[in-house]
């Protein structure tokens, strides 16, 4: 009887280990320091020639990318847009700009950027999976009234930290 009372205890802690260790498994907690978000910002060109810098509002109506409508607000006055990159596609990003010189204008200006950038990926752990940092961002304007686009931060984090600069 002690035999079998020891089979059972053994068998018992045995089946105690193996439930332990298979809810014991790592828990994913990483939290990224990295976005996939662009921050533009809009100036009159006048504050970049006196290098002021004081954000003023500019009129879009829409902003698309090759996958579709990111931003939609007919006559919206905003002085900064968060513009999506896709995680998954190339190292390059395209946004038209849909706008009008004020309000009331029925004429539709169309403003192109083109967005160019490096992906650095990185494994957190297996059940965690990976991580990429976005940097190295450069642009150009494309078929544009824009005066000028300059980057002032070069990566994307999730701070609040400004990435494009556009005069108009």
């Amino acid at each position: 009887m002690t035999k079998n009372l020891c089979i059972k205890s053994f068998f018992f802690l045995l089946l105690g280990t193996i439930f332990f260790m298979l809810s014991s498994c790592e828990d994913c907690t990483f939290t990224s320091k990295n976005s996939t978000l662009i921050k533009v910002r809009f100036y009159p060109e006048a504050e970049r020639i006196n290098r002021r810098f004081r954000k003023a509002s500019f009129t879009i109506d829409s902003v698309r990318t090759e996958r579709g409508t990111v931003f939609r607000r007919r006559g919206a006055n905003i002085d900064t847009l968060s513009l999506p990159i896709n995680p998954t596609d190339r190292d390059n990003a395209y946004y038209v700009f849909f706008r009008r010189l004020n309000v009331t204008s029925t004429e539709q200006i169309i403003d192109t950027l083109q967005v160019s950038y490096n992906r650095q990926f990185s494994v957190i752990s297996p059940n965690c999976g990976y991580d990429q940092k976005i940097d190295n961002l450069q642009i150009m304007l494309n078929k544009t009234t824009l005066k000028t686009a300059t980057v002032f931060k070069d990566n994307l984090s999730v701070t609040d930290t400004l990435n494009i600069r556009i005069f108009f």
